[in-house]
């Protein structure tokens, strides 16, 4: 992965990098290697799909090293403030826009209204990938709205 963006692009602040870095160092070493890969400094990532995440965390599973990114649809995705686990380094690019951007109120009434309807889940709810890619596919093909 090739990215232009450096910590010091992100947080040009001496304060803030030392809070970072502060953080990061608490990580623990395999956590830290997806951290490198996957830098939460960069403002926008995307997927093949096109859509605009930021990352929210980075979480380990129990008793494993094995890890994993959880991120925000953007509000210029098709699912504007709905949260994606288990994304994988590999799933991630830079996007290159530039700036992730939060949804909007009227765009996160909306999507709760039909994740309640369809899903009988809340906007707060953490969606896998697998509904995420169904909930496309959904939108795609004209089933929802």
């Amino acid at each position: 992965m090739t990215c232009d963006m450096t910590i010091e692009h992100w947080m040009p602040d001496e304060e803030e990098r030392k809070t970072y870095w502060g953080w990061y160092y608490k990580l623990p070493e395999h956590v830290q290697k997806l951290v490198d890969i996957c830098p939460p400094y960069i403002p926008c990532w995307t997927m093949e799909e096109g859509d605009h995440y930021s990352i929210v965390s980075f979480a380990e599973k129990p008793n494993s090293t094995e890890c994993a990114i959880t991120v925000a649809h953007g509000k210029d995705s098709r699912h504007p403030g709905v949260a994606v686990f288990g994304i994988t380094p590999e799933d991630l690019k830079p996007c290159g826009c530039g700036n992730w951007e939060p949804p909007t109120d009227d765009q996160i009434t909306s999507k709760r209204a039909e994740l309640e309807r369809r899903f009988g889940m809340s906007l707060g709810a953490v969606v896998s990938p697998d509904t995420d890619r169904e909930m496309a596919e959904a939108d795609d093909n004209g089933t929802i709205h």
